[in-house]
């Protein structure tokens, strides 16, 4: 069985007008999956249900089964500010009832990957955002789970941080060959990952490696722009005849296998055109665009 199973989840919330999770199937060992879509997509509530916090009203988690193999890392950091990093790591150590000598050599391997050896005696409180994130990630990890669980770590991160962090998270990974979910709105992040996992309004739209998502786009796409406040109405007919295989969301469009007569053509008064590498910002737009809107 795999480390993740979560078979046909629907969940919803009180009041709720549509489930946050509309029948979802997933399935990872040993991979890094990202799940990517904006806030109310569903990530947070898939997690959720992983990690046994909402009852799912339909469907049914195979594994994990025992909540001892996973290791979750929160938006916000899950330390104790009044205490140094390595009353935290004891702290949790002895949470996931594990053994005094365990805590011990646990600690020194994980200061050590983590690059937290000369902040051990700190107190967490008086950290930085980006070191306290990294002894959130050793907390996570001190059980030595089988499933680490990321809902968006890199909240309020600048990018040297960011960067750090998910180069740990990958070093960590390959040593303890780690299955992690990783939560995310950012393309760049899920670029990082084995597989992405693609969620509109509870339902996973798109589901495959970084390169397998991209390859129906070609290998270069369009982004369109539409200026605000100007007037949008010759750019629909312009696109139609330029490129009838775009597709429309609600700033623009985005166009597959796209060519530089785009750029000749366009309209710049009224809108602007990005032709680049697709990114998986581009196969989200492409998989979500509403072919039919207006613009």
């Amino acid at each position: 069985m795999s480390a993740i199973d979560l078979r046909a989840i629907t969940a919803s919330y009180p009041g709720a007008h549509r489930p946050a999770l509309d029948a979802v199937t997933l399935a990872a060992d040993r991979q890094m999956v990202a799940l990517l879509g904006p806030n109310g997509s569903g990530k947070s509530t898939l997690m959720r249900v992983l990690v046994g916090l909402h009852k799912p009203d339909a469907g049914e988690v195979f594994s994990p089964r025992d909540r001892t193999s996973l290791g979750v890392v929160f938006q916000s950091p899950a330390v104790d500010d009044l205490l140094t990093i390595r009353e935290n790591l004891i702290l949790a150590a002895a949470l996931c009832r594990k053994p005094r000598p365990f805590a011990r050599d646990r600690i020194a391997w994980l200061v050590t990957q983590i690059g937290l050896e000369d902040l051990l005696d700190t107190r967490c409180g008086r950290l930085s955002g980006g070191q306290r994130r990294r002894a959130d990630l050793a907390r996570a990890l001190m059980g030595q789970p089988g499933v680490l669980i990321l809902d968006e770590p890199t909240t309020g991160l600048d990018i040297d941080a960011r960067a750090r962090f998910w180069s740990t998270i990958e070093r960590i990974r390959a040593e303890e060959h780690l299955t992690v979910l990783a939560a995310t709105h950012l393309g760049d992040e899920a670029e990082r990952a084995d597989r992405a996992v693609l969620l509109r309004q509870g339902r996973i739209v798109a589901d495959g490696s970084p390169d397998e998502l991209r390859r129906p786009l070609g290998g270069r796409v369009a982004r369109i722009d539409l200026r605000p406040g100007a007037d949008h109405d010759p750019i629909r007919p312009w696109l139609e005849s330029a490129a009838p295989q775009a597709r429309w969301w609600s700033g623009g469009a985005i166009v597959p296998d796209a060519h530089l007569g785009l750029i000749e053509t366009c309209p710049m008064d009224l809108a602007t055109v990005r032709i680049a590498a697709p990114t998986l910002e581009d196969v989200y737009l492409w998989h979500t665009a509403d072919q039919g809107a207006a613009v």
